[in-house]
């Protein structure tokens, strides 16, 4: 393959212009572009591209990735993948660029007693967490990324052996819909097939946004704009957009909508779908939720929910979620799945699948045999359905760190905080900052420097996804399990390694061993485990064609070298099971709101993948943010006209932001696609770009489960 000198010359060009933010990418771009003048044409030997998965989406997307002289210079969507179908999304579009990230960590430190960070060996920093674990094993805590895959697995085991309960992952919107089938009787991830749906209702979900599956729905939806779909939400953000309807909802009143549209299609006539529990659930939402009661809740008129209720008895998919990616409880996820229960839409074409994180036999989890994960258990108290939080290491993270910072729980004698960054990526973050100090040694295991390394006594730097094996599961919305894996492209440009192989040496020194003698070897036994449960490598065949009744290939020879090669392995058969739509969780759940008049406004906070990583690391996107999301080194609040009318500010006013949980200044500005009550605010903009909307996110915890949540927290605005 040749490249010509002026076509290379805009190439080099055109990357660095994207990547302003940060000098070191300019200097590689420039690099590149003096070696392109040495000759007309550069040399095929020096030019290569390559296929491998993203490790920075959430949506696990096929990328290829065009590399100059070693230097990965170019990242591009794959069109042979079916979750990417040529499309590419800003955090994997940067992960050439983020090999120059500033913050990145270039090699193990150590902060000495005067609060300063200094080099350290390796040796010597494995040393130094060994003795520190060995002390007290079962009073170590770890806290892991929303990201499922095999190094979870590889922490979830090193925490077993330690004997120590304390095991937690960053919440996600994901984490709460598994809950929730876990409580109506399906241990699986449920998944929405968009792409054989007649219509779509989305009740909050930024389905076309932030949800992890958003690529793939994006690509699903285009071109069918005739077909119905709506958006019931606070904010007429990108998945509106995309909808033939907006239709203003409160922030948080998900579960309210959902159960008014149960009672709608209870009262059209006989409710086809089957559960243990349906005539006490239609009994509930008869009782509690008729159309005059959901209007003074949500302020939705009863003849709008009618005709939704009609478009799901003929076939319109229903997802419920949040514009931000997170914050809503598990009651709520419960309430959207019994509409598709009601209306017998569970693992049937174009609607809801019980989907296997794992594309193992049924769906199940396939690891090696010493890495089996246990899922999130339940305890049995008030009535059967208590969700345990506080054990439930997907859910009970930030209840956790609340009682912590506020001296309620104690403090961990060592904290693991493996590639996750729970001070900015949680809500109350003045609180959660309090409690990870508390921990008496703290270690971060991360790429770059983050809010949270920045309190740990020690920094293992972990590699870049181009620079490292890993493997990527199926993520949150997908209706079909799959599995790929991330190859290192390049030489990690520091002295770093994988948090799995740092793992499973510490085990070792423990006297602990796991098993396998590198991660590598992990990935290598669960490809063979999946070898021999079934499946398929989606190449002619789309797995949302088998899921509508095409035939399924046959299983693939060389698994493990489809996947180093980009491929994708899938399964879309998903679990049986009968399930309950959990009418006596809901009833004690679903209490009405606690309002504060001296809050008056509630919060919409927007999630987006130009900015940040919903419970990852952040990464340097490649997008620009827009004036109306940050000016004069502040975030952007986004008011209606009526409503800054109401609060008594005006376009330019500098205000705080002000909650139980902390307050931040922001610049006000009116947008008419914000509904009336809402301040909306995006996430991730991280500490140098306007203060992150976490701060001012408050907590409560929900009724029956436990869980904290805060979608819908209250905010109000005070003029400086």
């Amino acid at each position: 393959m040749g490249l010509g000198r002026r076509e290379f010359i805009g190439l080099a060009a055109g990357m660095a212009a994207g990547v302003a933010a940060s000098p070191a990418p300019w200097r590689a771009g420039s690099d590149l572009a003096r070696s392109s003048q040495e000759s007309q044409t550069l040399p095929a030997e020096r030019l290569r591209e390559m296929s491998t998965v993203s490790l920075a989406c959430p949506s696990g997307m096929g990328i290829t990735v065009l590399s100059a002289n070693g230097r990965p210079v170019l990242v591009r969507g794959n069109p042979a993948h079916p979750l990417s179908r040529g499309g590419v999304t800003p955090p994997a579009q940067a992960e050439a660029y983020n090999l120059f990230h500033p913050g990145r960590v270039g090699g193990p430190l150590q902060k000495n007693s005067s609060g300063v960070f200094e080099p350290i060996s390796w040796a010597a920093a494995l040393a130094l967490l060994t003795e520190k674990i060995s002390l007290a094993p079962e009073r170590v805590m770890s806290v892991g990324s929303a990201r499922q895959g095999g190094l979870q697995d590889i922490l979830a085991a090193f925490m077993d052996r330690l004997g120590s309960s304390r095991q937690y992952l960053m919440p996600s919107e994901g984490a709460a819909a598994r809950s929730a089938m876990a409580l109506m009787g399906a241990a699986c991830q449920p998944g929405f097939d968009v792409d054989n749906a007649s219509g779509l209702l989305l009740l909050g979900a930024d389905v076309f946004e932030s949800m992890p599956a958003s690529p793939h729905f994006r690509k699903a939806w285009a071109g069918r704009a005739d077909e119905h779909s709506a958006f019931l939400g606070p904010v007429r953000g990108a998945s509106a957009a995309l909808c033939r309807e907006w239709h203003p909802a409160p922030e948080g009143a998900q579960a309210s909508l959902a159960m008014g549209l149960a009672w709608h299609l209870a009262d059209m006539g006989p409710v086809t779908g089957r559960a243990r529990d349906m005539s006490d659930f239609i009994s509930l939402v008869r009782q509690r939720f008729g159309p005059e009661e959901v209007r003074l809740a949500t302020g939705m008129a009863p003849d709008v929910l009618r005709k939704m209720a009609l478009r799901l008895s003929e076939g319109t998919l229903p997802i419920l979620g949040s514009q931000s990616g997170d914050g809503l409880g598990v009651a709520a996820q419960v309430a959207g799945f019994a509409l598709s229960v009601m209306t017998g839409r569970v693992n049937r074409p174009g609607g809801v699948y019980l989907t296997g994180l794992w594309p193992g036999e049924g769906g199940g989890r396939v690891a090696g045999a010493h890495l089996r994960a246990k899922p999130p258990t339940f305890s049995s108290a008030l009535d059967g359905v208590h969700l345990a939080a506080a054990r439930n290491r997907e859910l009970g993270l930030a209840g956790e760190l609340k009682r912590m910072g506020m001296g309620r729980a104690d403090a961990p004698d060592v904290l693991l905080l493996v590639e996750a960054d729970p001070v900015a990526g949680l809500p109350e973050t003045e609180l959660v900052s309090r409690a990870v100090s508390k921990a008496l040694f703290k270690v971060a295991f991360t790429p770059v420097m983050t809010a949270s390394a920045r309190l740990c006594e020690l920094v293992l730097p972990s590699p870049m996804p181009l620079e490292r094996w890993d493997d990527v599961t199926t993520p949150y919305g997908l209706a079909f399990s799959c599995y790929g894996l991330s190859r290192p492209l390049v030489r990690t440009r520091a002295d770093a390694r994988h948090p799995g192989d740092v793992l499973l040496e510490l085990a070792v020194r423990l006297e602990c061993p796991l098993g396998p003698s590198s991660f590598r070897q992990v990935l290598r036994e669960r490809v063979l485990a999946m070898e021999r449960a079934g499946g398929f490598v989606a190449r002619e065949v789309a797995p949302w064609r088998v899921l509508a009744g095409d035939a399924q290939p046959a299983p693939e020879a060389d698994l493990w070298r489809s996947l180093v090669e980009g491929q994708l392995w899938v399964n879309p058969q998903p679990e049986r099971a009968e399930l309950s739509c959990q009418a006596a969780f809901l009833a004690k759940a679903l209490i009405p709101e606690a309002v504060d008049l001296g809050l008056p406004l509630k919060l919409a906070p927007q999630a987006s993948l130009r900015v940040c990583m919903p419970g990852g690391v952040p990464l340097q996107s490649v997008t620009s943010l827009r004036s109306d999301e940050v000016r004069d080194g502040r975030s952007v609040l986004r008011l209606n006209s009526a409503t800054a009318k109401t609060v008594r500010v005006k376009p330019g006013d500098v205000v705080r932001v002000i909650s139980h949980a902390g307050r931040l200044e922001a610049l006000v500005t009116l947008d008419e696609s914000v509904t009336d009550g809402h301040a909306a605010l995006l996430l991730g903009l991280g500490e140098g770009l306007g203060a992150n909307a976490r701060r001012v996110q408050s907590t409560w915890t929900e009724p029956q489960s436990g869980v904290e949540v805060w979608a819908g927290c209250r905010v109000r605005l005070e003029r400086i």
